[in-house]
């Protein structure tokens, strides 16, 4: 009993004692950049597994799907990437929770509105 109850306490010290683990809106930016930049860097990678796996499961009249891929596909993810990582970054972030005021990203609206620290 004493050993459960001491593992308990020894836990809850842990929790309490650990970083806070969620992200400062422009650290969720900044990740969704670099998400896109890894995205982009294995797109020939992406786009010879599509060409692998997935052409071969299309019909056999469907002859365009390697041409389609090799020819499009890179430029369409790349459009793709620009449009919801780093454009849509903000908006993306916005919907975790952050909210961008006057250029400032900071956690919520409410502590700009009381002059608290944004974040």
């Amino acid at each position: 009993m004493k050993i459960s109850l001491a593992c308990l306490l020894l836990g809850l010290a842990f929790t309490s004692a650990a970083p806070d683990a969620r992200f400062s809106c422009s650290e969720c930016v900044d990740e969704m950049h670099k998400l896109g930049g890894m995205v982009k860097y294995g797109a020939k990678d992406i786009m010879d597994y599509l060409t692998a796996n997935y052409c071969p499961t299309l019909p056999e009249d469907s002859h365009a799907c390697e041409h389609d891929l090799s020819r499009h596909y890179i430029g369409m993810l790349y459009t793709i990437v620009n449009h919801f990582f780093v454009d849509g970054a903000v908006h993306i972030c916005q919907t975790m929770g952050c909210v961008m005021l006057g250029g400032i990203l900071v956690r919520s609206a409410w502590k700009v509105w009381n002059g608290l620290r944004a974040t």
